[in-house]
């Protein structure tokens, strides 16, 4: 089956290359070498005239290959296209092609939406995958004000920072691993952390960014040394007054006189 549809796409770049002169100078594909985070990758930016799809080709024997994925772009500038991958079909070297779609607007169809050609070229950057990794928030501390952690993102995204379900910070996250270290305004006894996906306007955390679902909550670490103070003080006062009353009642009986 893999062969038939590669042959096929040779076929369709051959034949479309060969009958069309087809050109956008407005066409641009920009795609960076990046990790697969949760099977899924960036397309920094996708720019066409028309509607069309951002479609991710593996690599074979140097030249795109199968289709990993595709995700449809809307006319003008498209920044941040998250792109969903067939892990089977990832390799090493992927190509971000930008196709047309000719067909039924919306709908993907292989003989009819072609790549988007520039002088003569189908427009389809290649980059690296360089790692497989999975979203998630990791090496978390709160030392007094001081916060750190490593937040992997599947896209770009927001780490949402909580004290008492109150936001009290928030920092704007790229795909792959992003490491964070920032003092707080205020010291919490600890906070939860949240990760987003930025759906709505790109750099603007707006009600259509997403809940991924990964969080982690943390104590402050000067709170916990405090509370485990406070916690000794207490015990031993207990025992303290526990000691009392056992010596107390001697005590008194002791000084009472004796009966004649």
């Amino acid at each position: 089956m893999k062969k038939i549809w590669w042959v096929t796409l040779l076929l369709l770049l051959s034949i479309h290359s060969a009958s069309t002169t087809f050109a956008i100078s407005t066409a641009n594909v920009e795609v960076d070498d990046q990790p697969m985070v949760d099977n899924t990758i960036i397309v920094s930016q996708v720019t066409y005239e028309k509607d069309g799809w951002m479609v991710i080709h593996n690599d074979i024997n140097g030249q795109p290959g199968d289709i990993a994925g595709m995700e449809r772009v809307q006319a003008g500038i498209n920044d941040s296209v998250i792109v969903k991958l067939d892990p089977k079909y990832v390799t090493n070297t992927m190509y971000a092609m930008l196709h047309q779609d000719n067909g039924i607007i919306g709908k993907w169809e292989l003989t009819k939406d072609f790549p988007v050609y520039i002088n003569g070229s189908a427009l389809s950057p290649p980059f690296q995958v360089t790692g497989n990794l999975h979203s998630s928030i990791e090496n978390a501390t709160l030392d007094g004000t001081k916060l750190k952690f490593d937040a992997i993102s599947a896209a770009t995204g927001w780490a949402l920072v909580l004290a008492k379900n109150k936001t009290v910070s928030k920092y704007h996250l790229k795909h792959g691993k992003n490491s964070v270290a920032q003092n707080l305004s205020l010291e919490y006894n600890k906070i939860t952390i949240k990760l987003y996906i930025d759906r709505g306007t790109i750099g603007i955390m707006d009600s259509a960014d997403m809940f991924t679902g990964k969080e982690i909550t943390i104590e402050n670490l000067q709170t916990t040394v405090q509370t485990t103070d406070t916690y000794a003080q207490t015990v031993q006062k207990e025992n303290g007054l526990n000691l009392l009353w056992v010596i107390l009642p001697l005590i008194i009986k002791k000084r009472q006189p004796i009966e004649q």
